[in-house]
């Protein structure tokens, strides 16, 4: 087994490890009684690429090209819920790309448009995904950037603790990578730049609060 493969089974056996039932917390004040939940969730999702990227310059014509990435993500998810309808949470994952593998780090913010179980809610991810996408004959390998994710989901009560979620998202990754800038056939330069992805997919989670 190769550095990188025992790394990547190193990473996801934390982030099962990290799974368990939210607990709860109540406190008495002068006139009301102060709730807090901690929450976690787990979910798997795909993402299909969006749009083309510029990658190498030809004698003058910068070449485009189609955003053909299949991406495929497990999140794990552990935070608070405030004021009945808010949480924010830290969040770890696992992402396989058709050419790449990455690890996002995030913070994670959701809003339920009701306080009560069954719900529409919104959230926003942002953080930085470590890994490595793969080189092939149209593009340069590249690393890991910034990470965006944006989703709109519907969550559903299954028992008193735990709830089922779909999502649609949005998400945004970027790579950081080079090209080259064919000025003729022996003058060659490397050109270092961000390489924007684009996202639109759908996940399913569970929420345990």
């Amino acid at each position: 087994m190769t550095r990188e493969n025992k790394f990547s089974l190193s990473l996801i056996i934390f982030i099962i490890l990290l799974q368990g039932p939210g607990l709860k917390v109540e406190g008495q004040t002068n006139d009301s009684t102060l709730s807090i939940k901690f929450f976690t969730k787990e979910n798997i999702g795909v993402g299909i690429g969006l749009g083309y990227f510029k990658t190498d310059i030809i004698k003058g014509y910068q070449v485009r090209i189609k955003n053909d990435e299949i991406s495929y993500s497990i999140n794990t998810i552990n935070g608070i819920i405030f004021s009945q309808r808010t949480g924010l949470g830290i969040g770890l994952g696992a992402e396989p790309w058709k050419d790449g593998f990455f690890f996002p780090v995030f913070l994670h913010l959701f809003y339920d448009l009701e306080p009560k179980e069954n719900t529409f809610y919104g959230a926003i991810s942002a953080g930085y995904s470590f890994g490595k996408r793969y080189s092939t004959v149209f593009y340069e390998s590249g690393t890991g950037g910034f990470m965006f994710n944006l989703g709109i989901g519907y969550r559903t009560k299954i028992s008193k603790r735990v709830n089922f979620e779909y999502e649609v998202f949005y998400n945004f990754q970027a790579i950081k990578s080079n090209y080259s800038n064919h000025v003729d056939s022996v003058h060659v330069s490397q050109i270092d730049y961000t390489v924007p992805y684009h996202f639109a997919g759908f996940r399913l989670g569970i929420n345990f609060h």
